[in-house]
């Protein structure tokens, strides 16, 4: 019942899923992408195909993933933020890091995106998009395939049912120095139908910041020590919070130092 294909060499997260793609059965029906820094939770597999066979209309479903390190929110969906104007935009999980049983997470809601890093979908949208666009490098290519398969008026779906723990970006630490060319072909792509199709699913994450501020508490913490954490530097330096340091889940970072401030452990 299981088939092990090995690559040579590495080829890309979009190439390597449609490498598989072609060792699969004609019959199969359903594709999960998994990453391997996810440790699954019984009953995951039987509540999305559930949710895919109850509703016609959804086209991928997507988990709630959890942070071993806390036990709290790393996926639980995603939307978009404008940025440059409202000339582009950038996409960010809900929730991130709130509790694991927030009310904005514990039941299913429609989404432009989900994660990844654990998601189904059916063998035919897969197939009809002609597998995922291999010139995305380690991001934006779940995205952009949520996207398409959104734009062909399918429902991208969060499903809370379907939980795992995520370690997140454990394998590639240090290796996403293509996210800012893959985010900029996302845009070449999608900027003008998000705009103008998907304003609903436009929000700003800095919202529940400003209402910390409006209780008086004003020191941040950055999780993350990537280029995202670049671009919320200034964003948090505005908001008029004073950052106290970064926290990454790559342990060689630990104990280190990011733009004078220390890193820490989640």
């Amino acid at each position: 019942r299981l088939r092990v294909v090995t690559l040579v060499k590495n080829v890309g997260v979009a190439r390597g899923f449609n490498t598989l793609r072609r060792h699969m059965s004609a019959s199969s029906r359903r594709m999960v992408f998994l990453n391997n820094d996810i440790v699954l939770q019984e009953g995951w597999f039987e509540a999305m195909d559930r949710e895919m066979t109850e509703h016609p209309d959804v086209g991928v479903v997507g988990a709630r993933l959890l942070y071993p390190q806390t036990g709290c929110i790393q996926h639980a969906g995603m939307l978009f933020r404008p940025v440059d104007s409202g000339k582009t935009f950038e996409l960010f999980h809900v929730a991130m890091n709130n509790p694991a049983d927030s009310p904005e997470v514990r039941r299913p809601r429609d989404y432009p995106a989900v994660t990844g890093a654990l998601m189904m979908t059916s063998t035919e949208l897969f197939d009809r998009a002609g597998g995922w666009d291999d010139r995305y490098w380690l991001s934006c290519e779940d995205t952009d395939f949520c996207l398409k398969v959104l734009d062909w008026g399918k429902r991208v779906r969060y499903l809370p049912a379907a939980t795992a723990w995520h370690f997140g970006s454990v394998t590639v630490a240090g290796h996403l120095s293509a996210e800012d060319q893959n985010l900029a072909h996302l845009n070449r792509r999608w900027a003008k139908k998000v705009f103008r199709k998907w304003k609903h699913f436009i929000a700003d994450p800095f919202d529940p910041l400003r209402a910390h501020l409006k209780q008086g508490r004003k020191r941040a913490l950055i999780f993350g020590t990537g280029s995202r954490a670049e671009r919320f530097l200034p964003m948090i330096h505005k908001l008029g919070f004073n950052l106290v340091g970064f926290s990454d889940n790559n342990p060689a970072r630990h104990h280190g130092v990011f733009h004078g401030k220390p890193v820490v452990t989640p």
